[in-house]
């Protein structure tokens, strides 16, 4: 029997990473005395009182880094840097201006936490040329450890929504990722948002081409252009796809990556369209997935009809704490007929006009 999810789970739960998140834009003036206002949330931005997991309050700190994440200062700070079950903190800071490109970081003072707390950091400021994110206002940068190096992405839900922000299951996949071999992979990531996964990929030395709507490339482009500036050699570019879509302009790959996907009625059913145009023998795919909607289960089950389903159980730091985030690996079914794809195809491109 196929296996198949246990339905929707909570908005916020246990199972959930935390991370730090700038609640205002900081607007810093070198030698002044700024506000700096965070909050401690999860992946859809919500927090609960009583879902703090730590026996006491966790000292923050707030320091300047690198492009590259080195440490160049420790700002001086004025006001309690202790983060309480309120989920809230504010505080004041000064500085001076960086002698080169920077950004600021709050951040856990302990990094043994018995729960992972990820840090938050500014868009990056100070001379030097930085690449611009055209028509998107950043709010906020996460910068992600993938093995000995590491990996900055700029978010921008406010003008992308759900495509401009961190989710647990980019976070989750990349380390799955980063345990294997990549280099000279051809990897196509869908829905790629923030470009996390893709851009692990492109570290890890693979080719990669990081799929999202046309509206979400600039950002892809800009999380490009970001980690080229911090010396990164890449091979990734960045293409707009709509899931449902004709797949003939999409590259000829072997690996097919995607996380957070599944979690609208509509949409898994262009997403299926597309994975099955996908599907060759030859192409492996990876999903990290989950439950979020009790009609997923129904999503499973077509899906198994055109796949076989093999769940993943190596599980990092990341993904113990997401305990009910799947990881999947997708293997075509033989004898996939190419009418069934043309059909599938058809029907979602009609469900995305009505």
């Amino acid at each position: 029997m196929a296996w198949l999810p246990p339905g929707e789970m909570p908005l916020v739960h246990a199972g959930q990473t935390l991370r730090l998140c700038l609640r205002q834009c900081l607007e810093v003036r070198p030698g002044e005395w700024f506000e700096v206002a965070v909050g401690c949330r999860n992946e859809f931005g919500l927090w609960k009182r009583d879902e703090f997991p730590f026996p006491a309050p966790v000292a923050l700190e707030l320091v300047l880094l690198s492009l590259r994440g080195e440490l160049l200062a420790a700002p001086e700070t004025r006001g309690s840097l202790l983060l309480t079950s309120s989920g809230k903190l504010e505080f004041s800071a000064r500085m001076e201006a960086p002698a080169e490109p920077a950004m600021l970081c709050v951040r856990a003072s302990d990094v043994d936490l018995i729960r992972p707390l990820v840090p938050v950091l500014s868009p990056p400021m100070g001379p030097g040329e930085l690449p611009h994110p055209k028509r998107l206002t950043l709010e906020q940068c996460r910068l992600i450890s993938v093995g000995a190096s590491s990996l900055l992405c700029a978010e921008c839900q406010g003008d992308l929504g759900i495509g401009g922000r961190l989710w647990d299951g980019g976070l989750v996949l990349l380390e799955y990722l980063a345990t294997g071999k990549l280099e000279r992979r051809r990897v196509l990531e869908l829905g790629s948002g923030v470009g996390l996964v893709g851009l692990g990929c492109a570290l890890l030395g693979a080719k990669v081409w990081l799929t999202d709507l046309e509206e979400v490339i600039p950002l892809l482009e800009f999380n490009i252009a970001l980690n080229r500036a911090r010396g990164l050699t890449l091979d990734v570019e960045a293409k707009a796809h709509e899931w449902g879509t004709d797949v003939a302009e999409l590259p000829a790959v072997d690996l097919v990556v995607m996380a957070d996907l599944v979690y609208d009625v509509e949409a898994s059913k262009q997403l299926l369209a597309s994975l099955v145009a996908l599907a060759k023998a030859e192409v492996e795919f990876l999903m990290a997935f989950r439950p979020r909607n009790v009609e997923d289960p129904e999503f499973f089950r077509e899906l198994s009809t055109h796949f076989e389903v093999q769940r993943l159980e190596e599980r990092g730091v990341y993904g113990k704490t997401c305990y009910d985030l799947e990881i999947l690996r997708l293997g075509a079914r033989k004898g996939m007929a190419q009418a069934e794809c043309a059909a599938l195809q058809r029907d979602s491109a009609h469900a995305s006009k009505s």
